[in-house]
């Protein structure tokens, strides 16, 4: 049983934690409607995203490494294994920010939310089909009840019908370039600290 002294030292860091997740669902569930009323087409909005981040998050990165992330891997012993999954997660990023730009327009937001968030079935595939993890009746049944919810909160809003094919086929592909993103950052959080993949998979993206 862990001890009350150390509980009580984790809450702080677990209410920054849930309040950060929270702000973070709030930013994403608003940027379709920011992607609809930018003036930039939408792989240019796609790009711009990334590039202006950039800097804020090169700034983090050097910050996290002389003070905040004292275990984090320096860069120069990263390996080989390493910069790949940098890259690859910079390419999924990538992908995950072109075909959603592009579903919005191509469809309506609802629509592109939708789709765009099947992304934790494709996850849990990959799981399970790639790293052999085992996946429970209980998680099951959690990402049925969260993807129900889902559908309850846009389902009023879609619109099914053939004019909104090619838009909701590229909506499911950002799920699926969603999930590889998620599940190559999984690895290499066991090595590396947020700032750092961040930081170098946004220069790839």
């Amino acid at each position: 049983m862990e001890a009350p002294q150390n509980f009580m030292a984790k809450q702080p860091a677990a209410r920054l934690s849930i309040l950060l997740l929270v702000l973070g669902t709030a930013l994403v569930a608003l940027s379709p409607i920011f992607v609809r009323l930018s003036e930039l087409g939408p792989t240019a909005t796609a790009f711009h995203r990334a590039f202006l981040a950039l800097p804020i998050l090169l700034i983090w990165l050097r910050a996290g490494n002389s003070q905040l992330h004292k275990t984090n891997t320096p860069l120069k012993q990263l390996s080989r294994r390493d910069y790949l999954l940098l890259g690859l997660a910079g390419l999924f990023f990538a992908g995950d920010l072109v075909t959603w730009h592009w579903s919005i327009t191509l469809t309506s937001v609802a629509n592109a939310t939708l789709f765009a968030n099947s992304a934790p079935i494709f996850v849990t595939l990959g799981a399970w089909l790639l790293f052999r993890e085992r996946v429970t009746p209980l998680f099951l049944l959690a990402l049925a009840t969260a993807l129900l919810g889902t559908l309850i909160v846009v389902g009023s809003s879609v619109q099914i019908d053939r004019n909104h094919i090619l838009g909701d086929g590229i909506g499911v592909v950002t799920g699926m370039f969603w999930a590889a993103y998620q599940l190559t950052v999984k690895h290499l959080r066991e090595r590396l600290s947020a700032a750092t993949i961040m930081a170098w998979s946004s220069l790839v993206t």
